[in-house]
């Protein structure tokens, strides 16, 4: 998904509801990054962190980041937020993918630039795959501030099976934006969405470890940083 974020992506064809304007185009995204700027509350840090979380659908990414934020003061990233507010502008991205990808890569960095360039500790809640982790590393070094970052990794453990269980388990809920099974077949028949544990400083197995152990876990391996 990172890929999504920061790899180019070539010009795309609206549909028909979303080709009035560009200026139309540009004044919805203006609307969304205004609107999820507001939730950025972040501090600047002499030694900011970026978190990032490997995992599929299902995995626990949404839960574990927001928990994690709260408990240092960390800005959430998500991808799903940016899914949720386009949902609010009327954008159907379940059957228009190609228009959700490019709203995707063109808000994400004006949202993310900033919170860099004032070194606040960010979490993002997206699956940070192998080229994910490289895209997000060349973005620091691309932008103001970003060289200051500590980049740490974590990988939640999660076989097939219960992915699957945890996905089938959700309850949908119309106007809301969550991960189906899908999605998640999608990510796990495709190549470069493969996970490699060795590519993490901390693994996590999330269907044999509660989540009050998992916060403990994070937490235990964050404050060697955050001192």
């Amino acid at each position: 998904m990172f890929r999504t974020i920061f790899a180019c992506i070539s010009i795309l064809t609206f549909i028909p509801i979303w080709a009035e304007t560009p200026s139309h185009f540009e004044e919805v995204k203006e609307k969304i990054v205004a609107s999820l700027s507001q939730t950025f509350t972040g501090k600047s840090q002499a030694q900011p962190l970026l978190i990032l979380l490997g995992g599929h659908v299902g995995s626990g990414k949404t839960t574990l980041s927001k928990i994690i934020a709260e408990k240092y003061g960390m800005t959430v990233f998500s991808l799903n937020s940016i899914r949720q507010a386009m949902l609010s502008e009327g954008i159907d991205i379940r059957s228009n993918k190609q228009e959700e990808r490019k709203i995707l890569f063109e808000v994400y960095p004006r949202l993310l630039a900033p919170c860099i360039a004032q070194q606040q500790h960010i979490v993002i809640d997206a699956n940070a795959n192998r080229q994910g982790i490289q895209d997000a590393l060349r973005f620091l070094q691309e932008h103001q501030g970003g060289k200051a970052y500590r980049v740490i990794k974590i990988h939640l453990k999660t076989s097939e099976e219960e992915l699957h269980q945890r996905v089938r388990a959700r309850v949908q809920q119309a106007g809301l934006h969550q991960g189906t099974e899908a999605d998640l077949d999608h990510e796990l028949r495709t190549p470069s969405k493969a996970i490699y544990p060795d590519d993490y400083d901390l693994v996590i197995d999330t269907e044999n470890t509660p989540l009050e152990k998992e916060i403990q876990m994070v937490g235990s391996f964050l404050e060697k940083f955050l001192k």
